[in-house]
């Protein structure tokens, strides 16, 4: 039996985490990890515009995704919007002991189902909640240490899970594989399908 959760370092604009999280959601899973909100593109501006090249990347993250995971409601958003002051309210809502789980689940939605920009202050208090402003502006600092925690064990990619034992997941993968690592954590396992970084 494993002594601690899987963590998970995750994106909410990442399309390879929302397919993640919606397999989390229909296996009831979302209760045993510890869910990990980093930035893999903190330059991201707001209100979010995307380059030529930024949107042919997220073009073709999101066919990946619906090859791999055709199953999960998908929409493809107009563009990635900075996620910051999103992970942000889940960071805090944590602490004020909110429904992280739920919000972290309304807010993949409101980007991947809706299209909607999630950098967007009114945004984020549909999904999280009415937060105080200046609260925020102090969980923006967690959100940059654990990217910073993250960016140092380089692995240049999201989603990745660590359990317990150390052993790691590597992106998403096959679901077949991912229901083996949840429920033994023995072994590596990397596998095709997530956001690469430039380290």
């Amino acid at each position: 039996m494993r002594t601690a959760r899987p963590i998970v370092y995750s994106e909410l604009n990442c399309p390879f985490c929302h397919a993640l999280n919606e397999w989390f959601e229909a296996r009831g899973w979302g209760e045993d990890v510890l869910w990990m909100g980093v930035e893999h593109e903190p330059h991201l501006p707001t209100p979010p515009r995307l380059t030529v090249v930024e949107a042919r990347l997220l073009e073709d993250e999101v066919a990946q995704v619906w090859s791999r995971a055709p199953g999960v409601r998908r929409d493809e958003p107009p563009t990635r919007p900075n996620s910051r002051r999103a992970l942000a309210a889940l960071v805090l809502l944590g602490l004020q002991g909110g429904d992280v789980r739920a919000a972290r689940t309304r807010l993949f939605r409101a980007l991947w189902w809706d299209g909607r920009d999630i950098s967007d202050g009114a945004v984020i208090a549909d999904c999280a909640g009415d937060l105080d402003a200046a609260s925020l502006d102090a969980a923006e600092d967690e959100v940059a240490a654990r990217t910073r925690a993250w960016r140092e064990r380089q692995w240049n990619r999201i989603p990745v899970f660590e359990a317990g034992t150390g052993v790691l997941y590597l992106g998403l993968g096959d679901e077949r594989l991912l229901e083996v690592f949840m429920g033994s954590a023995l072994f590596d396992i990397e596998q095709p399908g997530s956001c690469e970084v430039m380290p």
